[in-house]
C-alpha cells in the first residue's frame, strides 16, 4: 500500500462500550496521524484505540483532489456538487432515506403527508376549473415515496380527477429502487446528466413545458450546492476548499460571484467577526426551470430555512451547513466523502425574489404545522380513535402523524406557495367545506407501501449527540 492514498478510521471505545469514530487523513503510512477534530489527550477512561486503513476509492473524491491540484482552491459549491452528485457521489452510491439510510423525510413518517398533499392538488385542480389534463411535477422525488402516496390517495378522490391527473416524479440522481417510477433529469442547481428511469419505464420524455397543474418539491432546495463565506471585519470572504497535503482545508478569498455579496452585504454591519454562512446561487436557475415547466398553476415548496434577515443573524453565527450519516447529525463536510449527506438551510427570501422575477405571485408563506393543520391533519388524528383499529395501530399512526407537525422538527419547516394564472385569494392550506375531511378515507400506515417507513424514535437530533466529556465520563 506504500504510496497509495489512504484514509484512516479511528474508533474510540470507552468503558461503557460506546464508540465514537474519527476520520483523519494520513500523510505517511508509517508515521503520524493528523486528527480532525483533534481530541487532544484522550480522557483516562478511554481504554481502546482501534485503527483501520481504508483506501480512497471514490472517483468523486479523486476528481476533487485533481481539480484542486490543477486549478488551486475550488468553491465549496463545486466541492459539494461533486461529493453529492458525481456518478459515484452520495446520491448515487447508497440508499439515503428511511431506516437503512441517513435521514428521513415527511413521507417516511406517515402517508398522511402525501394524502394531504393529494387533497391540496385536488383542490388546486378544482380552483383551476377542473382542466382535462392536470400535471403534477415533483422535483427532487428521491425514492418516489411521496409520489407513491399522493397518487395512491388521489385514486380515492373521484374518477374525473384521476382521469385528468398526470404525475411526473423527477430527480437528478435516481436510487436503484423506488416506490414509484422516478425519472432522471438535469434539474437546475447542478450539472447532472440526463439518464434512465428506474422502475417501470426505461427512458424519459423531454422535460415538460407549459403545463397546467402543480410543481411540488419537498426538501429539494436544501440539497443544492452552496457557497460558504465568513465575515472578516467588515468584509465578506468566500471560503474555498484547498488541500494541505492530503487534508481538505478551508481558505478564504474574494467572493467568486457578486451574488454572494449582494445577499450578505446588507447584514454585515450587524454580524460578528467570524460569522459563517452559506449562499445558494442555484435558486434562480431552479425558478427559471419551474417557469419553463409551469404555464398556469401552483408551486408548493416545502423545506427547512428562514427569510434572509433571520438566516444571516448573529444567532446563526456558525452557519447552517449540516451533514447526515446513519441518522446522526454532524458539521464536518470533509468526512465520509460520498457516504454522508450535506444540506444547508434555505434562503426563502431568495425563493420569493426568484419566483417573482420569473412571473409568479407569492400566495402563502407558512409552516408545515400550519399548512397540514389547515388541510385536515388534526381531524385525521381525531378519527383514529373511531377507526376500529387496535390500540397499537392507533398509537403507531398517531405518532407518525404528529411527527409531521412537531414545532421543533418538521412542523417548523417552511412552506412557500407561488402561483401564476390562478384565481385571486388563497386556497392553500384551507380546511375546505365543513365535514369534507370526514367524508375522505383515512390514510393509515398499514394501507400504504411500508417500504422505507421509519419509526420517529429512530431519528437522532443534534441535542442527542454526546460531547467528549459525556462520551467518556463515568456517569
Amino acid at each position: 500500500m506504500a504510496g497509495s492514498e489512504v484514509r484512516c478510521a479511528l474508533s474510540l471505545v470507552n468503558h461503557k462500550g460506546l464508540t465514537h469514530d474519527i476520520w483523519c487523513a494520513k500523510k505517511d503510512l508509517f508515521s503520524r496521524f493528523q486528527l480532525d477534530p483533534h481530541p487532544g489527550s484522550l480522557p483516562p477512561s478511554a481504554r481502546e484505540l482501534r485503527v483501520s486503513l481504508v483506501p480512497v476509492t471514490s472517483v468523486g473524491e479523486k476528481s476533487i483532489r485533481h481539480a484542486i491540484s490543477e486549478r488551486g482552491p475550488i468553491t465549496f459549491a463545486e466541492f459539494m456538487e461533486a461529493a453529492l452528485y458525481d456518478p459515484d457521489g452520495y446520491y448515487s452510491r447508497r440508499s439515503r432515506t428511511g431506516a437503512e439510510g441517513d435521514y428521513f423525510t415527511a413521507p417516511h413518517a406517515h402517508p398522511a403527508f402525501g394524502a394531504l398533499l393529494a387533497v391540496q392538488v385536488w383542490r388546486s385542480w378544482q380552483a383551476l376549473g377542473r382542466p382535462r389534463e392536470f400535471t403534477v411535477v415533483e422535483m427532487g422525488a428521491g425514492d418516489g415515496l411521496l409520489a407513491s402516496d399522493i397518487t395512491a390517495y388521489a385514486r380515492r378522490l373521484g374518477p374525473e380527477f384521476v382521469a385528468s391527473l398526470r404525475y411526473l416524479a423527477l430527480d437528478r440522481a435516481v436510487p436503484p429502487a423506488t416506490a414509484y417510477p422516478v425519472m432522471s433529469f438535469p434539474l437546475a442547481g447542478g450539472r447532472a446528466e440526463g439518464g434512465a428511469q428506474s422502475g417501470e419505464a426505461e427512458t424519459g420524455p423531454p422535460l415538460p413545458a407549459g403545463v397546467t397543474g402543480c410543481v411540488i418539491s419537498n426538501e429539494l432546495l436544501d440539497a443544492m450546492p452552496v457557497h460558504r463565506f465568513v465575515i472578516a471585519g467588515t468584509q465578506v470572504r468566500e471560503l474555498f476548499v484547498a488541500l494541505d497535503g492530503e487534508r481538505f482545508v478551508e481558505t478564504p478569498g474574494a467572493p467568486s460571484s457578486p451574488e454572494i455579496e449582494e445577499r450578505v452585504g446588507p447584514f454585515v454591519a450587524a454580524l460578528p467577526d467570524g460569522f459563517r454562512g452559506e449562499v445558494n446561487t442555484g435558486i434562480r436557475p431552479w425558478a427559471e426551470q419551474v417557469s419553463h415547466v409551469l404555464a398556469r398553476g401552483f408551486v408548493l415548496t416545502f423545506d427547512y430555512g428562514h427569510d434572509r434577515a433571520a438566516l444571516y443573524s448573529p444567532e446563526r453565527s456558525a452557519g447552517t451547513l449540516r451533514t447526515y450519516y446513519r441518522h446522526t447529525l454532524g458539521q464536518d463536510p470533509f468526512r465520509r466523502l460520498g457516504d454522508q449527506d450535506m444540506t444547508a438551510h434555505v434562503d426563502f427570501t431568495a425563493v420569493d425574489e426568484s419566483m417573482i422575477s420569473v412571473g409568479f405571485n407569492r400566495l402563502a408563506y407558512s409552516t408545515q404545522r400550519e399548512v397540514l393543520g389547515g388541510l385536515g391533519l388534526d381531524d385525521m388524528v381525531e378519527r383514529l380513535r373511531s377507526a376500529g383499529l387496535s390500540q397499537a395501530d392507533v398509537d403507531a399512526n398517531r405518532a407518525g402523524m404528529l411527527e409531521l407537525v412537531k414545532p421543533e422538527g418538521m412542523g417548523g419547516f417552511k412552506v412557500a406557495v407561488h402561483g401564476r394564472g390562478v384565481p385571486a385569494g388563497g386556497i392553500f392550506g384551507l380546511a375546505g367545506k365543513a365535514g369534507e375531511m370526514e367524508e375522505l378515507p383515512l390514510p393509515l400506515l398499514q394501507d400504504f407501501k411500508p417500504r422505507h417507513r421509519i419509526s420517529a424514535a429512530a431519528h437522532t437530533s443534534a441535542a442527542s449527540l454526546p460531547t467528549w466529556e459525556e462520551l467518556f465520563s463515568d456517569r
